[in-house]
């Protein structure tokens, strides 16, 4: 989860600053990995600002994707705005 969380980051931070870089933080296991992915989907899916981001997509845009692809657009929109 680290690893997804630092490499979308640094994603997004190279199309904005023109400089490429990849990051990999490893964690102790993929059990607890998968553990705090779990946490953090609940906890953003769960939030006023996932709820209100989520209210503003066409119907079908949020009928086509799984809530772990909202998530995942949420966060790298997030990033990206973050970033400027």
């Amino acid at each position: 989860m680290t690893k997804v969380v630092v490499e979308l980051l640094a994603t997004t931070k190279s199309s904005i600053f023109g400089h490429s870089f990849h990051m990999s933080i490893s964690s102790a296991s993929s059990t607890n990995d998968t553990s705090v992915w779990t946490s953090l989907k609940q906890a953003i899916s769960a939030s006023s600002g996932f709820q209100h981001w989520a209210s503003q997509l066409p119907t079908l845009e949020r009928a086509d994707r799984t809530p772990e692809e909202l998530i995942q657009l949420y966060l790298r929109e997030t990033l990206e705005t973050l970033a400027y």
